[in-house]
């Protein structure tokens, strides 16, 4: 039996399958749907009569025809019905079919059936027409949603994936460990029912026109009246289109006891009044016609919408019908207006409408096909999973084909990183502080001077999305960064003044400070390629926890100091490394001296980070005894000049200003007072110590697992252990274990570098709690100051992970040998076991989802670049 059991478990699944598919099952979710050939029948009601049933008056379900469909959702009480009778109140009606599908919400899934017109029996009542199926056809219809079941094709995808985990575990992964067998199938369930919500449940994205309208007045009229409004189509697809309307008066089609519910229905169905609706082509072709009907009103009656769902060209010329056929009442009141922004939209052309002027318009919006964030979100998952395999399958390779693997890792990650900036800049935006960095820039483009003077400098209007009037300061400019960063884009953003206005090309200078930032990214590639043990899956992780915090790449990719800060720190890190391997030459000393530098010139928190780190350091060396080898060099001694220039502006800074960070307070507290940045004790907020601590850390992990920047994006209030968020949380929280590990020298001095971040991360606590106190002050909780040091965090967890998982002599998941090296090494060993390996693979998957697809991709719908045109 054990010989066989493959083929036994195959037999066993086969007739189980088959017992599935050839059974009938419950018919859920279908639709009958009345199709019509030509138009005539546009605004009629269709009637479909079912035998009696158990609940009097659910026999008979009806809907509009809407460009040539009248659509039902099937009550299961008529499931069962031996005959169907499709009324429709017109004589010159001619359906042409019968067509059964399975949809949700809209969603056309598949077809069940179709039963042509030609096999119906047709019968003449006065103004109406039915057309009859019979017994013998309703049983068919019957049977064939039974077989095409929605629910059936749910158990045969179950019964599917069922037999796929235990056929391979028999046969093709019968060597695994149980445990790495169990927890790629539970990574492997919840990647495929992420992936099914996300195509059966979420819904695709729609970008809506954004027109401006202005002096706009509600149509009052009850007579009949007709408004022909043409638009541009400015999208291939047009999906819905929404009109603003007011309801007179404002009553629910459900609030049938309403003693005003004449006064706008008839019915849940129809309103007292008739409202045809018509969009067309160029050449007048319909392509879209319905009654407008009170289940197109949205959930707070503000708007119709209608859902067309049609193709076209990008460019043309569309126009929509709006006729007021009957006039006993005014129950929907459509808007005019002028618009400002009006060259995809004309003036509309009307017929008998009162007060109707010159250039009105009909107030409308567009809602177009958008953002493919499932098909990009797809993508991202298999492309991933893709990598990952090839990544374990080829970790006991040669050399060479590791170092290949490697490579690509790295251009894929760096490739990402391009895409997400692409996006950011494309459909987020909201960068921080943008202006004020630009209006930075800008003040030493006119000025021309080497350190700004602060006071003077200001926060420019802007006259367009390219231009800074620098004649009109909106207030004074509050950042008091040092000016390496904004001479280097002064330099090369290609900024230039004529007289009081400051013209650039904002898309170019969000490039370059990209690159600026990009080019530390590559910095921390390197370090990762250089040192990390040649094991494929470690490299992948390393490079995922680089760019997965989305505030990485975010940051970088708007014109912000935080992109020459990421290349600073990056590059004291590789010094650091270089000096923790005891390479005590004078190119190290060179490489910490230039990232120290830079660092202190870009931000001072990234400065304050590196000097804590550099001292920890210098402390500890000393304290061991290794002071005369590592420190007293003359080596280092030569890089005293480098660490000049920051000594000499902090030095001026702190003569003028009295202070190491000018700012808003210091520079001009009376304007400060006045300005929204300070909040008086009547207004301010009270908090204990412990209170304001949690209210901290609460902004600070938030910004950690998402945007921080001036696009409000919401989250689900989860815990930071959720699984949206846990992976990049784990970035900023598993370091700490470091200090509980057990000691060694490499232990020592990741722990020293550590303990410069989180040390930096309290002082900022302290400081912010203090002008809270002193000012009112909520803000500057953000955590995306850190992200700049996020290779110390990415390299101490692969320390870690290879301290705690080390391949034995005899493990199965061992990685291959590495090459001896005549420096210490950073990593213990050059192998992994095989729970260290599902470690990171874990870990990688879970990387993949916390990163950009979860805290941006899948919240495009709050993203007000993702939804308008």
């Amino acid at each position: 039996m054990k010989r066989h059991a493959s083929a036994v478990v195959t037999v066993a699944f086969v007739v189980l399958m088959a017992v599935v598919a050839f059974g009938g099952l419950q018919a859920v979710n279908v639709h009958y749907s009345a199709v019509f050939d030509g138009e005539q029948t546009t605004g009629q009601r269709v009637v479909f009569r079912f035998d009696d049933n158990a609940v009097p008056g659910t026999e008979e379900q009806s809907s509009d025809v809407v460009t040539g469909r009248a659509s039902i959702r099937l009550d299961p009480l008529n499931a069962g019905s031996r005959s169907l009778n499709v009324v429709v109140p017109s004589v010159f009606a001619k359906l042409d079919h019968l067509s059964v599908d399975v949809q949700i919400n809209g969603r056309h899934l598949y077809n069940v059936t179709t039963v042509s017109a030609s096999r119906m029996r047709q019968i003449s009542d006065g103004d109406s027409t039915r057309y009859v199926l019979d017994e013998g056809q309703m049983t068919a219809i019957h049977h064939a949603s039974e077989r095409k079941s929605e629910v059936k094709i749910f158990l045969l995808c179950i019964l599917a994936i069922a037999y796929a985990i235990s056929i391979l575990r028999m046969t093709v992964l019968r060597f695994l460990p149980k445990y790495v067998y169990v927890v790629g199938v539970v990574v492997a369930l919840l990647i495929g029912g992420f992936l099914a919500n996300l195509w059966l449940v979420k819904e695709p994205l729609v970008a809506s026109t954004a027109y401006s309208y202005t002096n706009a007045r509600s149509i009052q009229q009850q007579s009949q009246y007709e408004i022909r409004q043409s638009f541009t189509a400015q999208r291939k697809v047009i999906c819905s289109i929404s009109f603003p309307v007011a309801l007179n008066p404002s009553i629910a089609p459900d609030d049938t006891g309403n003693e005003n519910y004449g006064k706008v229905y008839q019915d849940e169905h129809t309103f007292v009044d008739s409202y045809a609706l018509t969009l067309k082509d160029s050449d007048g072709k319909v392509l879209y016609s319905a009654i407008l009907s009170p289940a197109m009103l949205n959930e707070d009656r503000s708007k119709i919408v209608i859902e067309p769902d049609i193709t076209v060209s990008r460019g043309q010329e569309l126009s929509v019908d709006l006729r007021k056929t009957s006039q006993h009442g005014s129950p929907l009141l459509f808007r005019v207006a002028s618009v400002t922004n009006g060259d995809d939209i004309a003036a509309a052309t009307t017929s008998d409408l009162d007060g109707s002027q010159d250039g009105d318009r009909l107030v409308l919006s567009v809602g177009y096909e958008g953002f493919p964030y499932q098909l990009v979100i797809t993508c991202i998952v298999l492309l991933s999973i893709a990598v990952l395999l090839v990544n374990l399958m080829l970790s006991g390779s040669s050399r060479m084909g590791r170092h290949v693997v490697i490579a690509v890792d790295y251009c894929l990650a760096c490739l990402y990183s391009i895409g997400q900036f692409i996006i950011y800049g494309r459909y987020v935006e909201g960068f921080p502080d943008e202006p004020t960095h630009i209006s930075y820039i800008a003040y030493l483009a006119k000025t021309g001077s080497k350190i700004p003077d602060f006071a003077d400098m200001g926060l420019y209007s802007s006259n367009s999305h390219d231009t800074f009037d620098l004649s009109r300061s909106l207030e004074l400019n509050y950042l008091g960064h040092p000016p390496l960063y904004y001479h280097i884009m002064r330099v090369l953003s290609g900024m230039h003044i004529d007289g009081d206005i400051a013209v650039f090309d904002l898309n170019r200078m969000r490039i370059i400070s990209f690159l600026i930032g990009f080019i530390g990214i590559l910095v921390m590639f390197y370090m990762g390629f250089s040192r990390i043990p040649k094991m494929p899956i470690l490299h992948l992780l390393f490079a995922a926890m680089i760019i997965s915090p989305p505030n990485v790449i975010y940051t970088i990719s708007g014109v912000s100091n935080d992109s020459l800060a990421l290349f600073g720190v990056s590059v004291f890190v590789l010094g650091m490394l270089r000096f923790i391997e005891q390479r005590y030459d004078f190119l190290t000393y060179v490489i910490i001296a230039s990232g120290v530098s830079i660092a202190l010139l870009a931000k001072l928190t990234a400065g304050m980070m590196v000097l804590l780190v550099s001292a920890f350091v210098i402390i500890y060396v000393i304290c061991t005894g290794a002071a005369k080898q590592a420190v007293l060099r003359p080596q280092f001694a030569a890089t005293m000049p480098i660490y000049a220039l920051p000594a000499a502006y902090f030095g001026y800074i702190l003569h003028k200003y009295h202070t190491l960070q000018p700012n808003y307070q210091t520079l001009d507290f009376v304007q400060y007072a006045h300005s929204a940045h300070y909040v008086g004790i009547d207004n301010r907020a009270e908090m204990g110590v412990w209170e304001y601590v949690n209210h901290f850390f609460d902004g600070f992990f938030i910004f950690w697992h998402s945007l921080s920047g001036h696009v409000w994006i919401p989250e689900p209030d989860y815990p930071i252990y959720a699984i949206d968020r846990i992976g990049v949380m784990a970035i900023l929280l598993v370091p700490l274990c470091i200090f509980l590990m057990k000691r060694s020298r490499m232990r020592n001095y990741l722990t020293l570098l550590a303990a410069g971040i989180y040390c930096t991360m309290l002082y900022q606590l302290y400081k912010i709690f203090k002008e809270f106190n002193n000012y009112g002050q909520l803000g500057a909780n953000s955590s995306r100051y850190y992200c700049c040091a996020i290779a110390i965090f990415a390299i101490i967890v692969v320390w870690m992970i290879m301290t705690v998982f080390p391949a034995k002599s005899d493990d199965a998941g061992a990685g291959p040998s590495g090459t001896h090296s005549s420096v210490i090494p950073v990593f213990p060993g050059n192998r992994l076991s095989m729970a260290g390996i599902v470690v990171c693979a874990v870990m990688v998957i879970v990387l993949v989802f916390d990163g950009f697809v979860y805290s941006v991709l899948m919240q495009t719908s709050a993203i007000p670049g993702f939804i308008t045109v």
